[in-house]
């Protein structure tokens, strides 16, 4: 990384507004309100299933006390040893016949609501898929990014934060075995120099001045980093003792900052804030190999797994079910780019696609055509 290079984060391929990234968001939100609208009938399906199921057990239990309470009713006139004899044999019949009924219904009700269980969830797995490929066109504008990463038993789980316009946040997980760097766990000396921090002064018998003690940083591994516009902090942990080094350094324009912590049991040491230490530390190669890092960082990115979560104004989407607030978000942010897409006579998506797409909704398109202009 070139002394002169910014820490800045792009997306991928960039924010793209192109008319490919436009027609790619708008069919995925199209596909997502569709996977939804019919999630939602299909959980008011299972709804309807479990309360006719009560209702039904209701009746025949219902149906059973009545069955029992007219026999009771005949006892004055047959006579309590006919009306008893008459009422085991009834009700043992009533309760036979109601039993058998319940069964039916019973195992009915169970295979309709498994059917429709699966149902559901077939949809809430669409409805989130669309809405996953929705956001990896990134539609919306990025205010501030972040990309972390862990090691968790041998292995780097890593995630990218996007916070956007209109209170949207969405986070996507990181596949780190497709990245050469974080396939394994990471040393500083893949990057193939020699990397030493001064953490204490010493005596030598040759030189009356103070010899600096060194860590050599390129053998410990990194166990936690964080890369954002402009900066990258990097925790790294010895292999076989009880110590860590952390780094913090960011750099915009022609200034660049570098604050390098040590630490073992019952020490630590601020190398960068003390000037007797800070003189022997090799500040331009920390700085380049921490801008390295935070260019494998950034790189992860492009290894996108998979979307983590999702909110709207610190609502969580994906948990609560309720996407019709964000559905309104990213029409608010979308239409707009499709409309002036459509004016301008893209044969890809001219208004006849458009129109087809939406259709898939039915009754509930009409507010998008309302939205896009195509109500005549």
């Amino acid at each position: 990384m070139s002394q002169g290079e910014n820490l800045t984060l792009a997306g991928p391929q960039g924010e793209d507004a192109s008319s490919g990234a436009v027609k790619q968001a708008f069919s995925n939100l199209i596909d997502a309100m569709k996977f939804a609208q019919r999630f939602g009938e299909i959980s008011s399906k299972v709804v309807e299933i479990e309360q006719l199921a009560r209702k039904r057990a209701e009746a025949l239990d219902k149906l059973a006390a009545q069955i029992a309470d007219l026999i009771s009713s005949t006892r004055e006139v047959l006579g309590d040893e006919n009306s008893i004899e008459l009422s085991k044999q009834i009700v043992s019949f009533s309760t036979l016949a109601v039993d058998q009924a319940k069964k039916k219904m019973g195992e009915q009700s169970i295979t309709e609501h498994k059917e429709l269980l699966a149902s559901e969830d077939a949809e809430k797995t669409k409805t989130f898929k669309a809405i996953e490929a929705l956001l990896a066109s990134t539609p919306f504008l990025v205010h501030d990014k972040t990309i972390s990463l862990k090691l968790v038993e041998g292995a780097y789980d890593a995630r990218c934060l996007y916070v956007c316009e209109e209170g949207i946040q969405y986070e996507f997980g990181l596949d780190c075995k497709q990245s050469f760097d974080f396939k394994k766990e990471f040393k500083l000396s893949g990057f193939g120099q020699e990397v030493k921090i001064p953490v204490n002064l010493g005596k030598s018998w040759i030189k009356k001045q103070p010899v600096p003690g060194y860590e050599r940083l390129d053998n410990y591994v990194l166990s936690s980093a964080e890369a954002s516009e402009g900066s990258v902090i990097a925790n790294f942990n010895h292999p076989q003792r009880e110590a860590s080094v952390k780094v913090v350094y960011s750099k915009r324009d022609s200034h660049s900052s570098l604050a390098v912590e040590f630490s073992e049991p019952n020490r630590k040491v601020l190398v960068t804030s003390d000037a007797s230490l800070n003189k022997f530390l090799e500040t331009e190669i920390v700085s380049n190999q921490m801008g390295q890092l935070w260019i494998s960082l950034k790189d992860l990115e492009n290894y996108r797994s998979g979307l983590i979560k999702l909110t709207r104004k610190d609502q969580n989407v994906l948990q609560s079910g309720d996407y019709l607030e964000f559905f309104a978000t990213a029409w608010k942010v979308i239409a707009p780019k499709a409309t002036a897409l459509l004016k301008h006579g893209d044969p890809e998506f001219d208004e006849r696609i458009a129109r087809e797409k939406i259709a898939s909704l039915g009754d509930g398109g009409q507010p998008i055509l309302s939205i896009l202009n195509l109500t005549s």
